[in-house]
């Protein structure tokens, strides 16, 4: 799931002239009217009567628009009188059905809500009243924020903005792992404990440089991308795992690499399409395993799992 923040703009009632009032005062996403506390919110804006008196209205706008990404049925829920996340999620999904139809009927929507669309409105009401908001912000060396850095938790994925900043509701209590990754810079990979704190702030610093090529994978990272590489028997090196994933009818053999590297978040398989002439053994089954001696392969025992877990070798 990748979140993208709303601008405050998208909350229904905040034209151009409020709009500009909440960026004057550092508010520019409806999300901040969530990791803001209400109180400093009142405090900033209690001599704008146009915001004060509306700002508890705005903040359930931007509670629920989490869940429905959409600026008129987010209206529609909260003129209907539900409340937040809590009574979103209990509600019968035909009763949020027939919201949109009264709204239609008012001729504050165009677009019907189709039942599965309010079924999954729902489990993101669900999951983000029972969870963590984890939000916060990615600087260089310098203190100067770090745009378009990609930030991963879990299946959960943010870009932050010019600012910075990211914000990632729905994550689960306990021990999550977290990597940052920004062009230019090194990644940072921590693990987290998250306990039943509504909001979750965190400041990232990210040194400039790249990552070290792991010669062999011991563990996977969210947000990894994988990619194979076909390779020819002349970029083979003596030493090098293979085992086997397919059997051709002309008698060449599918190889695809035991180990694998890794340069930033990119790992790389080796695939091979080998003649049977410089394969060592004549009796192959689909998984076996071989290394290459120089000049053919040679069959090896042991699994897949196995050949795999071996000592990492590190390689500037």
């Amino acid at each position: 799931m990748t979140y993208n923040f709303h601008p405050i703009s998208t909350i229904e009632g905040i034209g151009t002239n409020l709009e500009q009032c909440f960026l004057n005062k550092g508010i520019r996403y409806t999300e901040d009217l969530i990791t803001v506390p209400f109180r400093n919110l009142q405090q900033t804006f209690k001599d704008n009567s146009l915001i004060f008196n509306k700002l508890n209205e705005f903040k359930k706008c931007a509670i629920i628009l989490q869940t429905t990404n959409d600026k008129q049925l987010t209206e529609s829920f909260v003129k209907s009188g539900i409340q937040g996340l809590a009574e979103l999620g209990w509600k019968k999904p035909e009763r949020l059905v027939q919201i949109v139809e009264e709204s239609k009927e008012k001729r504050l929507l165009k677009d019907s809500l189709d039942l599965l669309k309010a079924v999954e409105i729902q489990k993101y009401a669900i999951e983000f009243k029972n969870t963590t908001i984890f939000y916060g912000k990615v600087f260089n060396k310098s203190k100067e924020p770090v745009a378009n850095a990609e930030v991963y938790i879990n299946n959960k994925h943010f870009v932050t903005d010019d600012q910075g900043q990211f914000y990632i509701p729905g994550i689960q209590y306990g021990k999550r792992k977290i990597v940052i990754r920004a062009e230019g810079f090194k990644s940072v990979n921590i693990t987290k404990e998250f306990t039943p704190d509504r909001t979750v702030t965190y400041t990232f610093t990210l040194l400039e440089g790249t990552n070290k090529v792991n010669k062999l994978i011991h563990t996977i990272n969210p947000g990894d991308k994988f990619v194979t590489k076909k390779i020819e028997p002349s970029d083979l090196n003596a030493g090098d795992k293979f085992y086997v994933n397919y059997l051709y009818k002309n008698s060449s053999i599918g190889l695809l690499s035991v180990h694998q590297t890794k340069e930033d978040y990119i790992i790389t398989t080796q695939k091979l399409v080998a003649p049977s002439t410089i394969i060592d053994d004549s009796s192959i089954q689909l998984k076996d395993s071989f290394e290459w001696t120089g000049k053919t392969f040679k069959k090896i025992s042991g699994s897949l799992i196995k050949l795999r877990l071996l000592t990492p070798k590190i390689i500037n």
